[in-house]
């Protein structure tokens, strides 16, 4: 396949109005859009990351940097409160932040923590709640915008086809 003249602009051309297609996406997103709030939103999963601080036996607070997964995969990070017995914690509590799908508060029990003291590494069973904000979920306005926009891409693709059609046929 030779590249010439004509393969440029009609790449260029089909790359031009996907672009403003995505950024007629992007503004529509942040124009006609609201977070949604999350209050008391239940999470069950698991977590599992790096800890700091002392395993003694009795009570201990744990710094704690991992991941949220219940199919779905969150960074979080805060302190894991809880009995040690034996290198082990056998119930504890979390209470920390949590990013990306939802972003804000994570609160609730861990049990069957795992501890690896050599490597500093700490899993667990969680069940517990979120509170804060996630993804952006269109107005009514914005529905029937997207529609429209929607519409004007479907119509715009085909019309600059026939245009570049005509363009090089007149050139032959």
């Amino acid at each position: 396949m030779e590249i010439d003249r004509d393969l440029v602009v009609q790449v260029g051309v089909t790359v031009a109005v996907v672009g403003a297609f995505v950024l007629g996406l992007a503004v529509l997103s942040s124009a006609l859009g609201n977070e949604v709030t999350v209050d008391n939103e239940p999470l069950d999963g698991t977590i599992n990351g790096t800890y700091n601080g002392d395993v003694q036996d009795g009570t201990v607070t744990l710094g704690f940097e991992g991941t949220f997964d219940n199919g779905i995969e969150a960074p979080v990070e805060g302190n894991v409160t809880g009995t040690v017995e034996n290198g082990n914690v056998t119930s504890g509590e979390f209470d920390g932040e949590i990013s990306r799908a939802i972003d804000g508060s994570l609160s609730g029990t861990v049990t069957d923590v795992r501890l690896d003291q050599e490597q500093s590494s700490l899993d667990a069973e969680f069940s517990g709640t979120a509170n804060g904000t996630t993804a952006t979920q269109l107005t009514e306005t914005g529905g029937l915008v997207l529609i429209g926009l929607l519409g004007t891409f479907l119509v715009t693709m085909p019309v600059f086809g026939y245009l570049i059609r005509r363009f090089t046929d007149d050139e032959s």
